[in-house]
């Protein structure tokens, strides 16, 4: 989890203000860069889940084979439908020794009101780990800020006046194994799906047609009054569905005229 990202979304979910709105108040507090795109696009994310893939599966650091979305889409709307309906919006860094491989991913996830890193707002950064005999263990500190980053630096440096050189991911780099790495696109998950239409009769056929096309299930669908020159949000809560073809369907809506902006998704982290 990212504290830039995360301090965002809090305010966000707090206050009620727009992205841009908290994006520009997080610059003041020195919680975001200037240029704030490495942390709201999820790279500065991706390149910590990349060093913690190395340290819990033994494998040298793979950036490139990684899913990569960040929070620069989530509106209002997202923050308001997550909460109806039990979830708030965190950007997890994810990996997974899965039966096709490692899956690794960076992605805006809907995560139940009840887990513990739900509770986790503002600029903190949280690991949580599960494994198969040490079941699950959730840290948390901050993670944004001058006196943060300035207090992690200075640890290191101390540790190496005092020559405590371990090896990097906790072995020498030569025992490093390359790993079988998951397609993610195979992977199958529920899914939020937020689109922007015409409120005219006939849309929901069309946006439901172009799914049964891609054999994707409705779960649910919330299409509440928020009409704006005669624009509305329209969010889907889908069955599992394979990525593959969720990214196929989302091309498909882009020759649907109704549909009047690019459509966002979000993995349900049930």
């Amino acid at each position: 989890m990212n504290g830039t990202c995360n301090y965002i979304l809090t305010e966000m979910y707090k206050t009620g203000d727009s992205f841009d709105t908290i994006l520009a108040e997080a610059q003041e507090k020195g919680y975001a860069e200037a240029d704030p795109s490495f942390d709201i696009d999820g790279d500065d994310t991706g390149h910590k889940l990349a060093l913690l893939s190395a340290l819990s599966f033994a494998m040298p650091p793979n950036f490139d084979h990684m899913e990569l979305r960040g929070i620069r889409p989530v509106t209002q709307t997202d923050i308001s439908y997550a909460e109806e309906l039990g979830y708030r919006i965190k950007l997890l860094g994810l990996a997974h020794a899965g039966e096709f491989g490692i899956e690794q991913s960076v992605e805006p996830c809907l995560v139940p009101e009840d887990r513990p890193i739900a509770a986790v707002d503002g600029s903190m950064n949280a690991v949580y780990i599960k494994t198969n005999y040490a079941d699950e263990t959730l840290m948390v500190g901050r993670g944004a800020g001058g006196f943060e980053t300035a207090s992690a630096v200075v640890a290191d440096i101390i540790d190496l006046v005092r020559g405590q050189r371990l090896s990097m991911f906790g072995r020498p780099a030569e025992k490093l194994v390359e790993a079988k790495m998951a397609e993610m696109d195979a992977l199958t998950m529920p899914i939020y799906l937020r689109l922007v239409v015409e409120d005219k009769p006939g849309v929901f056929a069309e946006v439901a047609s172009v799914l049964a096309k891609f054999n994707i299930s409705i779960k649910s669908a919330f299409q509440h009054s928020e009409i704006t020159k005669g624009i509305v949000p329209l969010v889907l809560v889908l069955h599992d569905v394979k990525l593959v073809d969720l990214k196929k369907a989302l091309s498909e809506f882009s020759k649907i005229k109704a549909v009047k902006d690019a459509p966002f998704y979000m993995r349900i982290m049930d």
